[in-house]
């Protein structure tokens, strides 16, 4: 079996992963015999060292048997790693009906979660999809500060019906994430979690069969995002929570129920909830 890990390596003999740019590549073709040096054939691939990678094609979990994460991250404490998805997909095969989401499908020998990552470790994921996985399509804890989340799409995931949301991001104490114009929508149940003071910006999270957003620590602060077409309330915390020019559509199961839940707003002003100015 392959370690929890997502490893990095030399080039050498180990796949078809070449150098592009100083990034390590990974796709289709290398997953089935090992992407670098301590990537074991097929899912999850894994990185054991920090360092820059990069997907060069989509990648499709349909030939994953049995059921695997998809990209492990395992680098060693205080690294850092850049994974740029290229304009690429990590597609789990699961598939999800409705808006918001009423009903999925997980694909059997499809994905578990999308991307993990150990603790400690600075990471950047950016300019990619990740869709259709039976658990979170990220599921990152213990993130060191400064990890960063820009211009990603999760879809569709959590078609297992676990508490997860689509995108679960938790940090170490006192450390900050950031996420721009990160797309969180039609999962099973929440869009995100963010147990972490995080800045997010650009954020659009939509018909996710539960909440848009979730908070679980002080230290939010949201702006000019939008939340529509939710079952659960756009926003919800009970921590404390900055919000400003962001937008509010036909959460909480109808325009007219209260769009978010947040006993300790900051409200930054210009936030509008259906056609006028939020509560």
């Amino acid at each position: 079996m392959k370690s929890c890990a997502f490893a990095l390596g030399v080039l050498g003999v180990f796949g078809t992963a070449a150098a592009s740019e100083g990034a390590l590549e990974i796709n289709q073709d290398c997953v089935a015999v090992g992407c670098f040096a301590g990537d074991d054939p097929g899912f999850p691939v894994t990185i054991t060292q920090g360092g820059r990678y990069r997907l060069t094609s989509d990648l499709d979990m349909q030939v994953a048997s049995p059921a695997a994460h998809g990209l492990e991250i395992a680098s060693p404490e205080d690294s850092s790693v850049d994974l740029d998805f290229g304009g690429f997909s990590l597609d789990g095969r699961g598939r999800c009906t409705g808006n918001p989401v009423t009903s999925c499908t997980s694909f059997v020998n499809g994905g578990l979660t999308g991307i993990s990552a150990s603790d400690g470790i600075v990471v950047r994921i950016h300019d990619g999809t990740v869709r259709g996985m039976q658990g979170p399509g990220l599921g990152l804890t213990g993130l060191a500060g400064g990890s960063s989340f820009e211009n990603v799409t999760v879809t569709e995931c959590n078609t297992a019906g676990f508490s997860f949301a689509g995108i679960i991001l938790q940090a170490e104490l006192n450390s900050a994430v950031r996420l721009v114009n990160v797309r969180a929508s039609r999962n099973r149940v929440g869009g995100l979690h963010i147990v972490a003071p995080a800045f997010v910006t650009g954020a659009t999270v939509a018909g996710n069969g539960g909440y848009g957003l979730q908070g679980g620590l002080p230290g939010i602060t949201v702006r000019e995002s939008a939340f529509s077409d939710n079952a659960g309330f756009g926003v919800t915390a009970a921590s404390a929570f900055a919000l400003g020019t962001s937008s509010f559509f036909n959460n909480n199961a109808n325009a007219a129920n209260p769009q978010y839940s947040l006993p300790n707003l900051r409200d930054m002003g210009g936030n509008v909830c259906g056609d006028g100015a939020c509560p």
